[in-house]
């Protein structure tokens, strides 16, 4: 008897390449269709990318030439003014200049022209508290390249003669027989005054007294006229006193006269001008009278921009929110001057003890941008402007106003 077959083994048949193609073909298809599509997708970003370029360099392109037709238009207007015009006339067209075309044309202006009227916008650039960091140093620059601070032996004479180690913004506003200040045409007040107090004259000897009057000086278009504190509730507030700068001199009628021009007064309080302000100058003159010293002094205003206040028939005048005095004076014994600074808020303005007015240099520089004594070297005028607080406090009491 025959044996049966054995059952067949079950066999898979392998899949050919097609069976294979149609499983992993939608994959393959996805990712072509992704690649294509980033492919597309980068290409079109990149020429937007260009075409953006493209127009923002057109757009460059165009306000250049919009810059420079603008320029044009503005030196064809007033560069006459600075080629053939009164000096005046010279100052106001480059400071138009600078602003409505731009600093750097200025100073090509200036270069072409350098006469005193260019000379002198440019130091009232500088010297401006409201222009930023940047375009002060731009101005002093420019007066450095191209004047030179060019002087003429009387001012040079009177600058040595009241400020110590430098100006405050190495420019200069108004230079006087009796104090050197600068002035700001855009708030209408001093900005700071230096001086250095002398001999004390009483002003009941001068024959006849002074009133307040409006400053001459021409380069001041929009002088500040006696009348408009009237009825502002404030007083006319010397930076510096008459008695403290007028002499003995050949020249005292002249210091008497202008230590009343407007560019030396600031809207006050009564208050403070009875109170703090007067216990502060009374300072001063005791250093003179009772210890023979003769102080550097400056004196100065600092408008915040915070809620401040204004005053006068166009509203135009500003209230300074603080005043200050920085007093500095040298001892032959002692290597480096000694300084006290002081700095009183309107708002403490009737208080007479002078201690609680005390601050640094450094401080009053952060409030106004200005730099004090920078011809002095680093170390010298770090330690100076940073001195403590309670360094006054070592000030023999003599010194002291009652």
């Amino acid at each position: 008897m025959s044996k049966p077959d054995p059952p067949a083994k079950s066999r898979i048949e392998p899949k050919d390449v097609w069976d294979k193609l149609a499983v992993v073909l939608p994959f393959i298809s996805a990712l072509l269709i992704a690649g294509v599509g980033g492919f597309f997708t980068v290409t079109y970003k990149r020429q937007d990318e260009r075409r953006a370029e493209v127009a923002r360099k057109e757009e460059e392109r165009q306000l250049d030439r919009d810059t420079r037709i603008r320029e044009l238009e503005v030196l064809g207007t007033f560069l006459p003014h600075v080629a053939a015009g009164e000096e005046a006339a010279q100052e106001v067209a480059v400071l138009a200049i600078n602003e409505l075309a731009s600093p750097q044309m200025a100073r090509i202006v200036a270069r072409l022209y350098p006469n005193n009227g260019a000379r002198r916008a440019f130091q009232q650039i500088a010297a401006s508290p409201t222009a930023s960091q940047a375009e002060r140093e731009f101005a002093r620059r420019t007066l450095d390249e191209v004047f030179g601070y060019q002087l003429s032996g009387r001012e040079r004479q009177l600058v040595e003669g009241n400020v110590f180690a430098g100006l405050p913004a190495l420019a200069i506003g108004l230079i006087r027989a009796g104090y050197v200040t600068s002035y700001d045409p855009s708030l209408r007040i001093p900005v700071w005054s230096a001086y250095r107090p002398g001999p004390r004259r009483p002003l009941s000897t001068f024959r006849n007294p002074r009133p307040f009057a409006a400053d001459p000086d021409s380069r001041i278009l929009n002088p500040v006229k006696p009348d408009e504190y009237k009825l502002s509730g404030f007083t006319r507030g010397h930076l510096i006193r008459p008695s403290a700068i007028v002499g003995r001199g050949a020249d005292a009628d002249l210091r008497h006269t202008e230590s009343h021009y407007m560019t030396n007064v600031a809207p006050m309080r009564q208050v403070m001008n009875a109170g703090a302000w007067l216990a502060l100058e009374r300072f001063v003159d005791a250093l003179v009278t009772e210890r023979s010293i003769t102080p550097w002094v400056i004196a100065g205003t600092v408008v915040t921009g915070v809620d401040s206040q204004f005053i006068g028939p166009e509203n135009d005048i500003a209230v300074p929110d603080y005043f200050y005095k920085i007093v500095l004076w040298e001892d032959p014994e002692k290597s480096d001057p000694y300084v006290v600074a002081f700095l009183i808020p309107r708002g403490q303005s009737q208080e007479t003890d002078i201690s609680l007015f005390l601050t640094t240099v450094g401080a009053i520089e952060a409030l106004t941008n200005l730099d004090f004594f920078s011809e002095l070297d680093d170390t010298t005028e770090s330690l100076i402007e940073s001195e403590p607080r309670d360094w006054f406090l070592d000030i023999p009491s003599a010194l002291r106003p009652d």
